[in-house]
């Protein structure tokens, strides 16, 4: 029986193969062809490849819509029909960028809207009442910018709401070599061999950026997510374009580096190592959805490409005013702008480093005045580091000439590890959510059922996920699931 059932599924996950490719087939077969008004399509998700679907489930925003999410489950819920707003446009004609326009689901003969009575539930601030003990500083987690807020959308019968379309980034495949915005990378040196990671120090509270260099005998203990970056462009019209390194004038573009677990930008500030002041990377503490400085990337090439590469090689650099500036990375106009490039410094890591005096560019701390601040700040050490088989070097910022001494090797990720990366990262809120509101309500539960369903939800298909299954041909019971073997 065990032996049928097995056959059954790994038939049915060859289906899944199958049907896949074949839809990708198709996709690339309409690639580079206009959109327009009229045309029946349907939206993915670039990251998790499901699409969005119009379901007949009530909406928990609106009782009287349904439900608009994600799917893998193929079906012609999932296709949506263009149609104008106004009458100036026709069915026909090409659907232009910034148009306001309606998004019409025919199989159920509604409309995409959404409602604003009441925000996501997940970002609404929770009181945690202070006497509430903590076991540790908690880890600051990614977080939503505060100019943004995020309601739910649903499928109904009106007309009021209007969508417009922006430009984000051409089509990609997945054999391009090119760095776009929004990729995912890891940055090895290429001397010493060390991932540029990042970490929040558990007794100083300082975020730090430092080398990774595991020498311990499990592989995948090498892959370590605190290692892995967020391109962005800083032009808003093509964030998901090209990432352009130089201009058409040979001048160096700036690129922010964001950390994909912290959600903080690559900064850099100020560290007294004995009785010498250096400049350090660091991650921005000026919170995690402000924009922070931008790095350059320079290239070795005799004639430089203007695009940023997978598998090369490139000198990571600030732009800084000169060092005779009175406060400490504040610039000047009448000051000389150059670029300090990122290296490990030659007699320093954390493991033989006590105690440090720490100074952030942006607290307009002169560098004389670090030595002599009345309240010492530590870096970051770990206990017991030989423990975990894992050296931390450190990275200063200095005025060198970029080459392949001191250049950082750009590693690509992978689309199913980005995928499942951004699975728990969108899990993740919902159950922090749910964590806040168990320790700020200790005697009554106010939480609704939709709510609850919600997490529970989340936690079955985490589980699910672990054990590498999707729910499309399985109903087993999350709370007594242990595998298929």
């Amino acid at each position: 029986m065990s032996r049928n059932i097995e056959e059954a599924f790994i038939k049915m996950s060859n289906r899944i193969t199958e049907e896949r490719i074949s839809n990708s087939k198709i996709l690339e077969h309409v690639l580079q062809n206009p959109i327009v008004y009229g045309s029946e399509v349907q939206f993915m998700h670039v990251t998790s490849k499901s699409f969005l679907k119009a379901d007949i489930s009530c909406s928990d925003s609106d009782k009287s819509a349904y439900k608009f999410e994600l799917s893998d489950e193929f079906s012609a819920k999932m296709v949506f029909k263009i149609c104008p707003k106004y009458n100036v446009r026709q069915e026909g004609e090409p659907v232009q960028f910034g148009d306001q326009i309606l998004i019409h689901s025919p199989k159920l003969d509604c409309y995409v809207n959404f409602s604003m009575n009441a925000a996501l539930d997940m970002d609404i601030e929770v009181d945690i009442p202070e006497e509430t003990p903590l076991i540790s500083k908690p880890f600051e987690h990614r977080k939503l910018d505060r100019r943004s807020k995020r309601y739910e959308a649903h499928i109904s019968q009106f007309r009021d709401c209007v969508w417009k379309i922006y430009h984000y980034g051409s089509h990609k495949t997945e054999d391009s070599m090119v760095v776009r915005g929004g990729d995912i990378i890891k940055l090895k040196h290429t001397e010493i061999e060390a991932y540029l990671a990042a970490d929040v120090g558990m007794q100083s509270h300082e975020p730090e950026i430092y080398g990774r260099i595991y020498y311990g005998n499990y592989p995948e203990e090498n892959d370590c997510i605190n290692t892995l970056w967020e391109v962005e462009i800083l032009n808003y019209q093509d964030r998901g374009g090209n990432c352009e390194i130089l201009n058409d004038q040979k001048e160096f573009q700036q690129i922010r580096l964001r950390h994909l677990l912290t959600g903080k930008v690559m900064d850099y500030g100020g560290v007294t190592i004995d009785d010498e002041t250096w400049r350090v990377p660091v991650l921005s503490k000026r919170g995690s959805t402000d924009n922070g400085y931008a790095v350059v990337f320079h290239g070795f090439a005799n004639n430089p490409k203007k695009e940023l590469f997978f598998n090369t090689a490139y000198s990571i650099g600030f732009r800084i005013a000169d060092d005779m500036s009175p406060k400490f990375g504040e610039l000047n106009p009448i000051e000389e702008i150059n670029y300090r490039y990122i290296t490990m410094h030659m007699d320093k890591d954390y493991s033989q480093m006590e105690s440090v005096n720490t100074a952030r560019k942006n607290s307009g701390i002169s560098t004389e005045s670090v030595v002599n601040q009345p309240e010492t700040i530590k870096m970051f050490k770990p206990l017991k580091e030989s423990e975990f088989t894992t050296k931390k070097r450190l990275f200063i910022v200095e005025s060198l000439e970029p080459s392949a001494e001191h250049a950082f090797v750009i590693q690509k990720v992978d689309s199913q590890r980005q995928s499942d990366i951004s699975f728990l990262a969108s899990s993740l809120p919902s159950l922090l959510h749910f964590r806040d509101m168990l320790k700020a309500n200790k005697e009554r539960m106010y939480y609704t059922w939709e709510g609850l369903v919600k997490v529970a939800s989340v936690l079955k298909q985490l589980i699910f996920f672990i054990h590498k299954l999707t729910t499309k041909f399985l109903d087993h019971d999350p709370a007594t699931f242990e595998g298929i073997n």
